[in-house]
């Protein structure tokens, strides 16, 4: 079974999560998390799965590095990306919204060389338990020879 195949029944599992508790962020706090992005370009399939850490710098903006591993139709490739998010809800919230930026260095099969591209977007956090939270990402990519837009979901787990 594709990786794609799954992405659906991922979402509507996670989705269907009752939120036991609010969601405490703080400056300080760690996050660990994974997330699974697809998307279709001129007809190429595209999966990425990444694992990512980070850090609440403030109680609104949270640093964070994370490492992706793509499959393009077969071509594999592999990112290194930094990233900051900026929450727009309150701290103490189930749901959480914020808007996200970030750079990333690519390394392809197909490429001689390093790419650089970066990315915007918005998504929403959905907490779960009061240190772990389902995210829901819309997420712009633009590298030197195209552009990508993908849904992301993942899991992220905060510690103090």
């Amino acid at each position: 079974m594709k990786l794609k195949n799954l992405a659906l029944p991922v979402a509507l599992v996670f989705g269907a999560l009752p939120v036991l508790s609010q969601a405490q962020l703080a400056k300080g706090d760690k996050e660990v998390g994974a997330t699974l992005q697809y998307q279709s370009v001129d007809s190429i399939d595209i999966t990425l799965l990444t694992g990512s850490v980070g850090q609440m710098f403030t109680d609104k903006l949270l640093g964070k590095f994370g490492l992706s591993m793509v499959d393009a139709d077969g071509m594999k490739s592999t990112a290194l990306a930094g990233e900051a998010q900026y929450l727009l809800g309150d701290g103490g919230a189930d749901f959480i919204p914020y808007v996200l930026g970030g750079l990333a260095m690519y390394d392809s099969d197909a490429a001689e060389d390093i790419e650089f591209g970066f990315s915007i977007g918005a998504g929403l956090k959905q907490f779960v338990s009061e240190r772990t939270a389902v995210n829901y990402e819309f997420r712009h990519t633009a590298l030197p020879d195209f552009d990508i837009d993908g849904i992301t979901i993942g899991i992220n787990f905060y510690f103090d």
